[in-house]
C-alpha cells in the first residue's frame, strides 16, 4: 500500500489501474520493447507504491525530495540523485509516467536504448545541477520564501524532456 508524505497510507483514486492499462497496451502493440522506459516506469512505481519487500531500502520521501537549500547547506546528494524517482501523489505520479511512457518509447526507438538511458541521466542530472546552481546564484538566504515556494510546488521541479531534431 501506497504511503503519504506524512507517512500515512493512503487510498488509490484509481489511476494507477489506467496507468498499468496504458502501459501494458502501448507496450503490446511494439514490435520492440523498449527496456530503459520500461525500467524507469517500474522504479518509478515501485518507489511510489512502497511495496515491503522495498520498503526497508528506500528512504522516506521526506528524506530526498528535492530542495536546493538543504542540498547546498548540508551538501545533501542523496537528495540530488534520488529525488526524480519520488512523486508527491498518485496524479503527480501517473502525469509523469504516461509523459515518460509516451516520450520515452518515441526518444527510445529512435535513439537506441544505451544512448537514450544516458541522455535521460544528463537529463535528470542537469535539471537538478540548475535547480540548485540557480539558488547558489542568487544567494536566497530568505528561507521563508524557499519553504513557501517548495510548499507550493510540493518540492518538485517542473521541467520537460526536449528531444534531439
Amino acid at each position: 500500500m501506497a504511503y503519504s508524505v506524512e507517512g500515512r497510507r493512503r487510498a488509490s483514486g484509481g489511476m494507477l489501474p489506467l496507468l498499468a492499462l496504458s502501459t501494458v497496451a502501448e507496450y503490446y502493440r511494439l514490435p520492440w520493447k523498449p527496456p530503459v522506459t520500461a525500467s524507469l516506469l517500474a522504479a518509478n512505481t515501485l518507489v511510489y507504491l512502497r511495496p515491503a519487500f522495498v520498503d526497508p531500502f528506500i528512504p522516506h520521501i521526506n528524506e530526498v525530495w528535492f530542495n536546493p537549500n538543504l542540498i547546498l547547506k548540508h551538501k545533501d546528494l542523496k537528495r540530488f540523485f534520488l529525488s526524480p524517482f519520488y512523486h508527491v501523489d498518485e496524479p503527480h505520479l501517473v502525469y509523469n509516467m504516461m509523459s515518460l511512457l509516451w516520450k520515452g518509447i518515441k526518444l527510445e526507438t529512435s535513439m537506441g536504448s544505451s544512448e537514450f538511458a544516458s541522455e535521460e541521466k544528463e537529463y535528470r542530472f542537469l535539471t537538478h545541477y540548475m535547480g540548485t546552481s540557480k539558488l547558489s546564484h542568487w544567494k536566497i538566504k530568505n528561507t521563508a520564501f524557499l519553504t513557501h515556494y517548495l510548499h507550493l510546488s510540493k518540492g518538485c521541479p517542473l521541467t520537460f524532456i526536449i528531444s534531439k531534431s
